[in-house]
């Protein structure tokens, strides 16, 4: 069976997007490394019991604050989210707000699940502010996936934006 190039992208980018949600929605907070442990620390077992390990906040679907302070942040959170707005403000500069063309919804689409993924490999942020984060991942990634279809474009956008604009008011990220 031959596959051309482009189909065989498609498909893995679909399958990287399915993958990469199916952790953000899982609150899986280090995939392919230790995790947190009752102190703070790493545990050896890497992904082993994933989900219990991160019990305290893998069903949560609300932003939280740090007891009233805004969560820190680390550098592979800050690098992506910065690229991420970047992209999004390079390609809506002279767009119709009501509208993206498809090149552009396309472009958006495939550095939010590429950021998204580059996050979740290094994430180094404590259990508690990962979960406020997979908030905005959840969201982030349900905006591409409707930035890739026509129908529901403009609406995927704007769940891209409005989390971007929510990012700086649970993380602390001086340069934003």
């Amino acid at each position: 069976m031959n596959f051309s190039v482009s189909a065989f992208s498609s498909r893995r980018r679909c399958l990287a997007g399915v993958f990469v949600l199916s952790i953000a929605a899982a609150g899986c907070s280090h995939f392919g490394k230790g995790h947190h442990d009752a102190n703070g620390g790493h545990d050896a077992g890497g992904h082993r019991d994933a989900h219990g390990m991160h019990g305290d906040h893998a069903g949560r679907s609300a932003l939280a604050l740090n007891d009233g302070a805004k969560w820190s942040t680390d550098a592979p959170l800050r690098t992506a989210m910065r690229k991420i707005r970047m992209t999004v403000e390079t390609e809506t500069r002279s767009q119709n707000p009501a509208s993206i063309d498809p090149a552009s919804a396309m472009k958006i689409a495939t550095e939010v699940e590429d950021q998204v993924g580059f996050m979740i490999e290094h994430c180094e942020l404590e259990p508690k502010a990962d979960a406020t984060l997979h908030v905005l991942i959840s969201d982030m990634l349900k905006g591409a996936g409707e930035l890739r279809k026509p129908a529901t474009s403009t609406a995927g956008l704007t769940r891209i934006q409005d989390a971007l604009e929510q990012y700086p008011e649970y993380f602390s990220d001086a340069q934003w």
